[in-house]
């Protein structure tokens, strides 16, 4: 079990049972929350999550190069300030069309990812679109009605850095495949 103590309150996360268990130190008395369970087999992390997260699709312009190419967001963040991906860009919009929907087959879980590690690449090069200048990929699976993006790294086409980014994202399956569909 794992422990996280904050002002008296004593937290023991069951990866065995996937239930929260509180304590107050004082007077002992405890209760338990069950929440969603995800295990992560990469990290040996596990994860709680309560609900599905929204994926959008904005448009944006990289303003070096004056290239317009479409963003991803997730709860409405922008998905490239949270993984740090810095000049990185997501390969939708701006490619031919060939290349985009490869890339999107890839997204849907329709072709495995082309990358050594086999994960699915969802910022790139700006400039070249080259595996080789680095990329910000990820894990896609399908669990039940879930699409899930797991197990975040940098990537080349000769190096892997794994992400200090211990998250999974959910998203409805159907709305997933639409939003790459439109």
């Amino acid at each position: 079990m794992k422990n996280a103590q904050s002002e008296g309150v004593v937290e023991r996360r069951s990866p065995s049972l996937g239930v929260f268990l509180r304590a107050q130190e004082k007077t002992g008395k405890a209760r338990s929350l069950s929440l969603p369970k995800f295990y992560n087999a990469y990290s040996g992390n596990i994860f709680c999550m309560k609900k599905v997260s929204t994926l959008t699709l904005k448009p944006a312009i990289r303003e070096q190069s004056r290239t317009s190419y479409l963003d991803l967001y997730v709860n409405e963040k922008r998905l490239a300030t949270i993984l740090d991906a810095g000049d990185l860009i997501t390969p939708l919009g701006w490619l031919n069309q060939e290349n985009e929907q490869h890339f999107v087959r890839m997204l849907e879980g329709k072709a495995s990812g082309d990358l050594p590690s086999l994960r699915v690449p969802l910022f790139i090069c700006p400039e070249c679109a080259d595996y080789g200048c680095g990329t910000i990929a990820c894990r896609i699976s399908y669990e039940d009605n879930v699409a899930v993006w797991s197990d975040f790294a940098w990537e080349s086409s000769v190096e892997i850095k794994q992400l200090n980014f211990e998250y999974r994202y959910q998203f409805d399956a159907t709305e997933y495949v639409r939003i790459f569909n439109r």
